[in-house]
């Protein structure tokens, strides 16, 4: 029986988050989860991502935004990323590119190797011209059937939902506080979380990563701190065992976002020890 040739793949990530097993962003960590399977599948695995991204494969490096993410440094972000791919298209055969970000459209390569784009968000937070490629050897993968279910004129390939490790399950002492955990933003909605808990007269810790998004600091010094207390504490970005200790000892986790996404769920399913 003849052995299947490795494939070359280049994925490319969201610009203005590092793509690390255990991130703030949900289509970051499926990502490096892609990238660790396709390596420990024999292929050859080449990431476009911010600088300071952790994978497996070949990570080729486009520089971290510092300060305010505003049009100068989008535009900088997406110059650079355009630069990585045409680079990487030179010096090696590529197989499939495959894209994980919302603004994918900003530096779709021309005509050229077969391209995979897996829309990680809504599709109403895509432009509508985004949706609608005219690039040949394209495809566009929704993430869940509700998701394709919401736009049914789009040429969209079949669901591929994502997945995550599901470590085994080992008993914990729960303590009194909940918990709530993610990008902070307005989306995310952990103001109505930190309402909750004071209504149920519940500690609550939220743990997360505010991104320097002018509206995203704006969301944060206007609904988030004024909802902080002695017993509703903010307590930053959280990783790794701490992480996991935090979510295994707490009595609930809130996960009050406003937008359909199964991330969170994902990111908790994967956290928990």
């Amino acid at each position: 029986m003849t052995t299947p040739k490795p494939l070359s793949i280049l994925s490319v990530a969201y610009p203005f988050a590092p793509v690390r097993m255990d991130p703030v962003g949900g289509a970051e960590q499926i990502l490096a989860r892609l990238d660790r399977a396709l390596v420990d599948a024999g292929h050859r695995s080449t990431v476009v991502a911010a600088a300071d991204s952790c994978v497996a494969g070949c990570l080729r490096a486009v520089p971290a935004v510092q300060g305010v993410i505003d049009a100068t440094q989008r535009a900088r972000a997406y110059s650079s990323i355009q630069t990585a791919i045409s680079e990487t298209l030179a010096r090696e055969p590529i197989d499939v590119i495959h894209l994980h970000s919302l603004d994918f459209f900003e530096y779709l390569p021309p005509p050229g190797p077969p391209v995979l784009i897996t829309l990680h968000l809504p599709l109403n937070l895509y432009p509508e011209a985004a949706l609608r490629l005219a690039r040949p050897g394209t495809w566009l993968v929704p993430v869940s059937a509700s998701q394709a279910r919401s736009a049914p004129s789009l040429p969209l390939l079949p669901p591929v939902e994502n997945g995550v490790d599901v470590p085994p399950r080992r008993p914990h002492a729960r303590r009194g506080y909940a918990l709530a955990l993610g990008r902070v933003c307005p989306e995310k909605n952990f103001a109505d979380a930190l309402d909750a808990a004071r209504a149920a007269g519940c500690p609550l810790l939220l743990a997360g990563r505010v991104y320097p998004y002018p509206e995203h600091r704006q969301y944060f010094a206007r609904e988030i701190a004024p909802r902080l207390d002695g017993s509703r504490r903010w307590i930053g970005w959280i990783a790794g065992v701490r992480k996991r200790r935090l979510i295994a000892g707490a009595r609930c986790v809130l996960i009050p976002s406003r937008i359909a996404t199964t991330h969170d769920a994902q990111m908790l399913t994967a956290a928990m020890p």
